[in-house]
C-alpha cells in the first residue's frame, strides 16, 4: 500500500515539472532532442529549508537561479552551500505557485562563491493560504532596484555611459 502512495507523489512531481518542462522550455528545444533527459531551464526559483515547521521559514526563504530541470530533478545556482537535507522550492507559473519538497542531492562548489545545487524532486506540497501569503510578501522584499554594490553593471552605471 506504501508503494502505490509513494508513486502516486512520485507521478504527481513528474506532472508539476513536466508542466513547467513544457511551458518555459519547449519553444528552445529542437524537436529532435524533446526526448533528452534535461533541458536547460534558466528561471528564477524560491528555495527555502524545509525542517517541518515552516512558520518562521519564510524569512529564510532565498531566490536562485535554474540551471536545468527534468521529471527526475532540478539543478540551481546559488552563491551559498545548502546544509539543509530537505528544502522546500517554489516555482511561480501562469496558474499560481507550486511547492515541491526536494531532497538535496549534492551542494558543489563553482568557485568564486558559486556553487551548483542538484535537487531530487519528493513530492508537490500544497500550502495553506496564509502560507502562500507570506510566500509572496517575501517575493515582494525582492522585488526592488539592484543594491548600490552592483557596480558598473548596474542599470545606472549603464545608462550613464
Amino acid at each position: 500500500m506504501f508503494g502505490f502512495l509513494f508513486e502516486r507523489k512520485r507521478q504527481e512531481v513528474r506532472r508539476a515539472l513536466a508542466s513547467r518542462i513544457n511551458l518555459r522550455c519547449a519553444d528552445g528545444i529542437r524537436h529532435a532532442d524533446r526526448g533528452a533527459t534535461r533541458s536547460p531551464f534558466c528561471e528564477i526559483l524560491w528555495l527555502m529549508p524545509d525542517d517541518g515547521d515552516r512558520g518562521e521559514a519564510f524569512e529564510e526563504m532565498t531566490p536562485v537561479v535554474g540551471k536545468d530541470i527534468s521529471t527526475q530533478g532540478i539543478a540551481i545556482v546559488h552563491n551559498q552551500p545548502v546544509t539543509a537535507k530537505r528544502v522546500l522550492v517554489a516555482l511561480d507559473g501562469q496558474f499560481g505557485p507550486s511547492f515541491i519538497r526536494s531532497t538535496v542531492e549534492h551542494s558543489t562548489p563553482l568557485g568564486h562563491g558559486f556553487y551548483q545545487i542538484g535537487l531530487h524532486p519528493d513530492e508537490v506540497v500544497q500550502l495553506e493560504a496564509h502560507e502562500v501569503a507570506a510566500w509572496r510578501r517575501r517575493c515582494e522584499e525582492f522585488a526592488s532596484d539592484p543594491p548600490a554594490h552592483a557596480g558598473r553593471l548596474a542599470p545606472e552605471a549603464v545608462a550613464a555611459t
